[in-house]
């Protein structure tokens, strides 16, 4: 039980380095009514993947509108288990997230087309991974995004 707390606190300093350091990922620019409408969303998503054992690796957030891709490669390493998670603004209705090996054969992927996704997975080689993000369906204006990735 007394662990709890402490967590909380070394899990609220993560965060707010997170967010001192997260930019906008994508050319279209977040106002500042949806930027902290995505750190509020965000913030506590970290939390509860702190709390569940997860060092949380990174965060990004841009804009896009419906049918828009954000895609960027990562490291990862054998053995990790990681979790990539993708929510948004008021204005986001469905999200996706596949993650691609690299020769670009699917993982995994959560295309359920909810206002969030979650792709959960075991890396069982270590190398570069392709992630996609997209926005299944949003407002008129598109919506703002984030997307987190931990591991444990």
């Amino acid at each position: 039980m007394m662990a709890r707390p402490h967590c909380k606190a070394s899990t609220w300093l993560l965060v707010a380095a997170l967010l001192v350091a997260a930019q906008p990922s994508f050319a279209q620019q977040i106002d500042d009514a949806r930027r902290r409408e995505l750190v509020r969303h965000s913030t506590a998503a970290m939390a509860d993947y702190a709390e569940d054992g997860y060092a949380i690796r990174e965060l990004q957030m841009g804009a896009l509108k419906t049918g828009e891709s954000y895609y960027f490669t990562t490291q990862l390493s054998a053995g990790i288990d990681y979790v990539f998670y993708a929510a948004g603004d008021a204005d986001l209705k469905g999200v996706e997230i596949r993650i691609f090996d690299e020769n670009w054969q699917l993982v995994t992927a959560d295309n359920r087309q909810l206002r969030q996704a979650e792709a959960m997975f075991q890396v069982f080689w270590s190398g570069s991974y392709h992630v996609q993000v997209t926005i299944a369906d949003a407002g008129s204006e598109g919506a703002g995004w984030f997307l987190l990735t931990g591991y444990r």
